[in-house]
């Protein structure tokens, strides 16, 4: 079992597809996937998280869902002994009132989609830079 990712190190019009390999269930609430270049030192996993809908007597039900990617590197200096290990992590998680139409999801998930793409959501990550 594959999990194909669509315009990897592209724009919202294309890209690279990435086949992510199969790396086994934890639970029946994740699903973890490995990119082709994950390795043991550098490690390149996205997990897929669902959990069942919680209902109590003040709401109707909230499903939640989302990713989580982790990707891990070692870095040593040429020539020495001195190793740097560090990681990047991303959650992405979504709740969802059950009592709101499916068509509400799709067009947050339509936004979170185009959000990722803009320069604001890359400076706010890599320079830390908040748009005016």
């Amino acid at each position: 079992m594959t999990l194909s990712v669509a315009n990897v190190g592209g724009t919202l019009t294309g890209g690279a597809t990435v086949n992510l390999a199969f790396a086994g269930t934890v639970n029946a609430q994740k699903a973890s996937f490995v990119a082709p270049t994950h390795t043991r030192l550098a490690g390149r996993q996205v997990d897929v998280l669902s959990t069942p809908a919680v209902t109590t007597a003040k709401d109707p039900g909230v499903a939640r869902g989302g990713l989580k990617i982790t990707f891990s590197d070692r870095q040593t200096e040429e020539g020495c002994c001195t190793v740097q290990q560090g990681s990047v992590i991303i959650d992405v998680g979504v709740r969802w009132s059950l009592n709101q139409p499916e068509a509400l999801v799709d067009d947050a998930i339509d936004y979170l989609q185009a959000l990722v793409f803009t320069p604001a959501f890359i400076d706010s990550v890599k320079k830390g830079i908040l748009p005016a």
